[in-house]
């Protein structure tokens, strides 16, 4: 039997090391949850605990319980002050969507991604290695083509 792929916690948790740049490259995401219980308070730079962070529970109610999803790891890229290169080639879990959230709203101090062979289609022309302003540019020239061919 295969282990588990690791949850996107262990993505994030892996930038309380983090310098200037962080490789996320060919990680496997699995289901994770966001824990909202008085009981389990936060114990992270993100303020937040995970489901996977503690003892595991049966008797989680919903209400307890918020999903998280693969969005979540951008949104914690993002505001990271010192980030400059994010390396996340091979990651089939990037999204046109994702790439774009990246690197049109991270801190100013990113400056360079590669994101070769990434995503579902591997040809999407944001699936390579550069400058995060080119990145910006291939998104924003897929938005204006995307908008006059019917999908």
């Amino acid at each position: 039997m295969r282990p588990l792929p690791p949850p996107p916690t262990r993505a994030i948790h892996t930038t309380l090391t983090l310098r200037s740049t962080i490789n996320i490259s060919r990680v496997q995401l699995a289901e994770d949850f966001l824990v909202v219980d008085a009981k389990y308070p936060p114990s992270t730079w993100t303020s937040a605990i995970y489901a996977s962070d503690v003892p595991r529970s049966w008797t989680w109610r919903s209400e307890e319980l918020r999903p998280l999803h693969n969005m979540h790891i951008i949104e914690q890229l993002r505001g990271l002050r010192q980030l400059a290169t994010v390396v996340a080639n091979h990651s089939v879990f990037l999204s046109t969507a994702m790439v774009r959230e990246l690197v049109e709203r991270a801190h100013a101090s990113l400056r360079f991604v590669d994101f070769e062979r990434s995503g579902m289609e591997r040809e999407k022309p944001w699936a390579i290695k550069g400058g995060r302003e080119e990145v910006v540019a291939v998104v924003r020239r897929m938005e204006e083509e995307g908008g006059r061919r019917p999908y």
